[in-house]
């Protein structure tokens, strides 16, 4: 066992940061920019989705190093998570230790495996050859190979020589645009030319760490119904590993079959892989070790052996809706799919519930009204009866529960996952979650299972990944439950939500390939929920305004140090740097902001409140750098959805003396320039959004 020396001694703690998301950062040598899927080598790669990293070091600060997060034997590096409240990341290793992989064959050997251990990365003698890596399923968002940062799938693989028997070693990462895990497939083949006996499999860390702290709470566990749940004999299956600490936790688990956890002391791999998971503690608190390990068994020539985990973080608070996340994309308790397509329940007035205020609920049994009766019993829960079937709706890190007249008013995040669960309903059957749509149609949640006791639990996410139809409409919605209760009644409830806005963590999508577009001068496109739209594209040389006017919503962007062009009807515009941008707006949700971004390097200029009108308008300086780009406005459109105009822009080089920027200092409209003649200009005139800019760079690098 190796022991910390005076060098490793934990710096001192501070109180945690209270987290509330999760993002990856990782970066290989592999293969060339977005569009341009390749096995070359010479260009690294970052997966970042602006909830954590690998790699980089920057613990407790706001900046890092980019650097190749798949390291010379396979490795993710030290895992990081980037605070909201502070904009600080903080390691999740100890010292600058990476993620931990080993693996024994053969019998007679002194593990508890009786294998002996012949690749362990936390050695200094494993060695992984023939390395190659393949970027084809990964996204690009800025940078430019040194390195290139964006999110998907990366794969690399190599030779490993075990007892002079050769396997091919292969780690699939992945990471989704706004997922908070990746998800690890890591695929050991042999290539021996003959059987290998006793074949195991251990991942893991050789040293834990979690936010500030060095002395962390393992406990071993399973996910059921979307939860994590501790086993309660040490014997029992255990795929699942929590590690707290302060505020903030880690999820650590495999869907794979006869895996299982292991927990001891630090600071070697060793440690946790010699422990056999049936006798491991079920929890243990300090500085420790722990280890995920698959029995392969015998391999015979060209046999393979793959183990499926995640890796996640939070804080505790946000861990319900953390593993939650994690358990519904790894089908842990997945509902199935009813066999006759389903919709909402109408009301017994024959219509939808679409507009049931935040704060209030409505319910019916059998298909007679039925009053729920709200409370808060927990903080950050809502709980609804209606006749025999109790409802709760948890939103941990996904929002908050308050109080108004003694009723729940639930708010929620887009992008962000709650979880929901009860009783009372009828064993075996499903419990759906809707969300109703004014004008129309409707959007499918949520399918829970009902257990054998009557009770459904398991994750809400307000993604919209459930029907594959993009994201969820921000604004008043409503939540509507129903299944068929123990009395084999038809039971329903509907609670008022709010959805609210994400904030701007990166550039507007468009859904596919899953990435903004990048654009030429003269090139125009917007976007509906991530969906091309048609709009009109209108240049005005003599305002040096360009004009996108789209159903409903309308947009205007000046430029008045630089140009507009007018070739062929398409708008040419010139920015220079650093001089004023301004933008204007209307047909937009009010209460809501507008983003203004400019790429290749994604950089958010700033953000303007939409006024009670609908309208908005704002000055900023375009701080990039000369050359051509891709500006993007983007605002939520009365219907919730977010509308996106992405324009091709030249960005010219400034004279280098600094302008103001006009900006709103309380209440009213921003300063503006004066106002252009034309539909928007006659839409302000009643009145104008106060605008509120803020400026930062993307959290990219």
């Amino acid at each position: 066992m190796r022991n910390k020396g005076p060098s490793d001694a934990p710096i001192r703690r501070r109180p945690s940061p209270f987290l509330a998301s999760l993002a990856v950062l990782m970066t290989v040598a592999g293969v060339l920019g977005p569009g341009s899927p390749s096995q070359a080598t010479g260009t690294t790669y970052m997966l970042d989705n602006g909830k954590i990293r690998f790699g980089g070091g920057g613990h407790n600060s706001t900046t890092f190093t980019p650097e190749a997060s798949i390291n010379d034997r396979g490795n993710l590096l030290q895992p990081f998570y980037k605070s909201p409240i502070d904009s600080k990341w903080y390691k999740l290793t100890y010292s600058n230790y990476p993620l931990d992989l080993a693996i024994g064959t053969g019998t007679g050997g002194a593990n508890w495996t009786a294998s002996t251990i012949r690749f362990d990365t936390d050695g200094a003698s494993s060695a992984l050859t023939g390395q190659t890596f393949d970027a084809t399923g990964f996204t690009r968002t800025s940078g430019t190979g040194s390195p290139d940062v964006g999110y998907g799938t990366l794969v690399t693989s190599g030779t490993v020589t075990l007892g002079g028997a050769a396997f091919t070693l292969q780690n699939e990462y992945t990471l989704g645009q706004t997922a908070s895990f990746v998800k690890i497939t890591t695929t050991l083949t042999n290539a021996s030319g003959g059987a290998v006996q006793n074949v195991n499999l251990w991942v893991g860390t050789r040293d834990d760490w979690v936010g500030t702290d060095d002395d962390t709470t393992k406990t071993r566990g399973t996910l059921s119904g979307g939860a994590f749940a501790a086993i309660s004999n040490a014997a029992d299956s255990a795929p699942a590993l929590q590690i707290v600490a302060g505020s903030e936790g880690i999820l650590f688990y495999s869907t794979t079959e006869g895996a299982g956890t292991s927990i001891d002391d630090c600071c070697d791999f060793s440690n946790s892989y010699d422990v056999d998971p049936s006798t491991s503690p079920i929890t243990d608190t300090g500085d420790g070790s722990y280890a995920l390990h698959l029995p392969a068994g015998t391999l015979a020539n060209g046999a393979s052996v793959e183990l499926v985990w995640y890796y996640a973080a939070g804080p505790i608070a946000d861990l319900t809706s953390v593993v939650a996340e994690v358990a519904q994309a790894a089908g842990v308790g997945a509902p199935p799919t009813p066999a006759v397509v389903s919709s909402p329940v109408a009301d017994p007035e024959g219509g939808l519930p679409v507009v049931t205020p935040p704060g209030s609920s409505s319910g019916s049994v059998g298909g007679v009204p039925s009053a729920p009766t709200p409370s808060v019993p927990t903080s950050g829960t809502a709980q609804f009866e209606v006749g025999v079937v109790q409802t709760e709706i948890r939103t941990g890190g996904a929002g908050t529960v308050t109080r108004s007249a003694g009723a729940p008013v639930v708010e929620v995040v887009r992008d962000r996952v709650g979880t929901v669960g009860g009783g009372g309903m009828a064993p075996g059957g499903i419990v759906e979650v809707w969300m109703p749509l004014p004008g129309g149609g409707s959007r499918q949640v949520a399918l829970l299972p009902v257990g054998e006791d009557g009770s459904f639990d398991g994750a809400l996410p307000f993604t919209g990944e459930l029907d594959g139809n993009g994201p969820l409409p921000i604004g008043e919605r409503t939540i509507q439950l129903y299944g068929t209760d123990a009395n084999g009644q038809l039971t329903v409830v509907n609670v008022g939500i709010r959805v609210e806005q994400p904030g701007p963590l990166a550039p507007e999508p468009e859904r596919a390939p899953g990435a903004p577009p990048t654009l030429t001068p003269g090139q125009s496109l917007a976007t509906n929920a991530g969906l091309p739209t048609p709009v009109t594209v209108t240049p005005l040389p003599g305002e040096r305004t360009t004009r996108v006017q789209g159903d409903g919503w309308l947009l205007e962007i000046d430029v008045p140090e630089g140009t507009v062009r007018d070739e062929a009807g398409a708008p040419i515009m010139e920015v220079v740097a650093g001089d004023d941008t301004e933008v204007r707006g209307t047909g937009f949700l009010p209460g809501t902001r507008a983003y203004v971004w400019i790429m290749s390097d994604p950089t958010f200029l700033g953000e303007v409140r939409i006024g009670s009108d609908g309208t908005f308008a704002g000055d900023l300086p375009v701080d990039v750098a000369p050359g051509q780009h891709t500006l993007q406005v983007s605002g939520v459109g009365t219907d919730g959805y977010v509308r996106a105009a992405n324009l091709g822009v030249i960005v010219l080089a400034g004279d280098g003396n600094p302008r103001p920027t006009r900006v709103d200092s309380g209440g009213g409209s921003a300063p503006l320039l004066p106002l252009r003649t034309g539909t928007l200009a006659l839409a302000l005139a009643a009145g104008l959004g106060a605008a509120t800019l803020t400026r930062r760079r993307a959290p990219t690098a």
